[in-house]
């Protein structure tokens, strides 16, 4: 008898073959792949940060890409479409199959899409353009520490710096979207950000970016024709290019400077406090409501305040000896050396590394933050660079701390230990600010101690900083959520012995233009803080500092959700290990 053939339809045959596709594979392998390809795409959107983030792209299958600084588009239709798929492929991921580092990432994967795909909504209250850490500022000093490896990089470089009138234009075209929708910046940020472009426009011949570009290719294997042309080249497109951007910036906010609708917080844009609840949420990694924000504040303000008042009680020359401190700070080297021996009993060891301090150029100070990381590639996290603003660094004390915070045990020692458990690159662009700075902030604090100085001292100038902190989250938190006025602002500032109104006008100021900024720092720090409570008082006895530093490093940055469920695991397996599992309860 004849047999009968039947087809199936073409798509449906495929579809069958991409479904036995996918069970050949296991969920881990999937996830791998998925995470490989999502970060190669993150990479090609723009080459400068591909360029910070790796050293050698082709290693992470990245081999040919176009040359661009990315833009600001207000076109979010590939974007939507972008995280779309990127959240329905990784539904199809079944988590409880992978590993469990890899089901952390797969959390923090999913805790950063649906963030990016909620802020869409807020995309035109975001600012890019903010005094001190705006594009505006960060862009030269990235440009400047563009690193030389071979000619292929300055090559590229030139190209990218050929790139920012592009770059600026798309700025100014969502700025314009801004204004249209009657979001644009206050008159005195606006002021600010000129001030910034004449300061940088102010020595085109014997600019910065002239002189570091020189340094940087002296460095490399180049003959003398070669190296006069990249000169000339560089300066050519300076001048035709960067310099030009510059003044189209300058031109455009002098032109609208005015157009701003209010001069205070988000709280009086449409969906400002809903934008402001978003930040908290993507930029910390925090989940608590503005209510559950206040509190932890005050009741650490509080608890502050008895600290101080304590510690003054049982020895009142701290107050006049605060202003007699006195070590030496002429070589910061020295200072990031003995930070690094002295920490080293509360910390886990990480692989030696080289660190290089700059100065902030001196045109730059007044515009830039006090210090600053670079975060070094991937495949190169061994070459690590801090910029010093010697304009704001100007006694022993804040520039110790300062050094803390930036290096050992700060952002360069948590950067280093992450990258020494060899993540999954991915991880890198992961960004949740609250566990990041808050760490830099908790190492600031701990590095009082540190300090050649009395334990009193150390208690009073780390807890005053604290309280310092606390009042510019307090600001942060009144004028974005609550919809506090600079005149609300001093009232309350006032309290606290804060009586200048220039002192006063600067803390709103900073406070305003910079929404969930000092938020990120200090109840990053207040976080980090909590959960070591959390371990101390089940711990008791059995508390090991070190140890507890190596849970919160090893689980690595994440929204502090995830981080306190996490604990709760680490606590019990703490408990199991001393033999007290019948206390596990008081602490879960």
């Amino acid at each position: 008898m004849k047999q009968r053939h039947h087809y199936l339809p073409v798509w449906l045959l495929a579809a069958f073959f991409f479904c036995l596709l996918c069970l050949s594979f296991t969920s881990q392998s999937r996830f791998l792949h998925y995470c490989d390809r999502f970060f190669v795409e993150e990479m090609e959107v723009n080459t400068l940060t591909m360029h910070y983030t790796l050293s050698v792209p082709e290693n992470y299958g990245i081999h040919t890409t176009a040359i661009t600084l990315g833009s600001f588009d207000t076109d979010l239709s590939k974007q939507q479409r972008s995280l779309y798929l990127k959240r329905a492929y990784l539904k199809t991921i079944a988590k409880g199959e992978l590993s469990s580092d890899l089901q952390r990432l797969y959390d923090r994967i999913k805790y950063h899409l649906e963030t990016e795909t909620d802020g869409l909504k807020y995309h035109l209250l975001e600012e890019p353009l903010v005094p001190s850490i705006g594009i505006q500022s960060q862009l030269p000093i990235l440009f400047a520490e563009y690193a030389f490896k071979t000619e292929a990089d300055v090559i590229n470089y030139l190209t990218l710096l050929s790139c920012v009138p592009e770059y600026f234009q798309s700025l100014l075209t969502f700025e314009n979207s801004k204004i249209e929708e009657g979001l644009f910046m206050d008159s005195i940020t606006a002021k600010e950000l000129i001030g910034y472009c004449e300061e940088f426009l102010s020595s085109k011949k014997t600019h910065f970016l002239t002189d570091t570009f020189k340094s940087r290719l002296s460095l490399l294997n180049l003959n003398s024709e070669k190296i006069s042309y990249y000169i000339e080249e560089n300066q050519r497109i300076l001048d035709t290019c960067v310099f030009p951007a510059y003044e189209q910036l300058k031109s455009f906010l002098m032109k609208n400077q005015n157009e701003g609708q209010t001069t205070d917080g988000l709280f009086y844009h449409p969906n400002g406090t809903d934008y402001y609840a978003w930040l908290l949420r993507s930029e910390i990694g925090c989940e608590k409501s503005f209510e559950e924000i206040e509190q932890m504040l005050e009741t650490a303000l509080q608890k502050d305040a008895r600290i101080i008042a304590s510690v003054t009680k049982n020895n009142r020359k701290l107050l006049s000896q605060r202003n007699e401190i006195s070590f030496d700070i002429s070589a910061p080297g020295a200072l990031t050396n003995y930070l690094k021996m002295r920490s080293k009993k509360d910390f886990p060891e990480i692989p030696e590394v080289s660190l290089e301090l700059q100065n902030v150029p001196a045109s730059m100070e007044p515009h830039l933050s006090p210090a600053f990381y670079l975060v070094p590639a991937i495949d190169c996290w061994d070459e690590n660079i801090v910029y010093l603003n010697q304009g704001y660094l100007t006694d022993e004390i804040s520039l110790f701390t300062t050094l803390a915070h930036e290096t050992y045990p700060g952002h360069l020692y948590q950067t280093v230990y992450e990258n020494s458990t060899h993540p999954h690159p991915l991880s890198r662009l992961l960004y949740f600010g609250g566990f990041t700075e808050g760490w830099g902030t908790y190492a600031e604090q701990l590095s009082y101690y540190y300090a050649p100085i009395s334990e009193d001292m150390a208690t009073l100038l780390s807890t005053t900083r604290a309280m310092t902190l606390n009042l510019y989250a307090h600001l942060d938190l009144y004028i974005h959520a609550y919809g506090w006025t600079e005149t609300d602002c001093m009232d309350y500032l006032k309290k606290f012995g804060i009586t200048q109104s220039d002192a006063a006008h600067k803390m709103f100021l900073l406070a305003k233009q910079q929404p969930a900024n000092y938020l990120k720092y200090y109840l990053g720090y207040l976080e980090i803080c909590s959960l070591k409570e959390r371990a101390i008082d089940c711990l008791g006895s059995d508390f090991d500092l070190k140890e507890f530093h190596e849970f919160v490093l090893t689980f690595g940055p994440a929204p502090f959700e995830f981080l306190d469920r996490s604990l709760n695991l680490w606590l019990k397996g703490k408990y199991q290990t001393v033999g007290a599992d019948s206390l596990v309860s008081v602490c879960a």
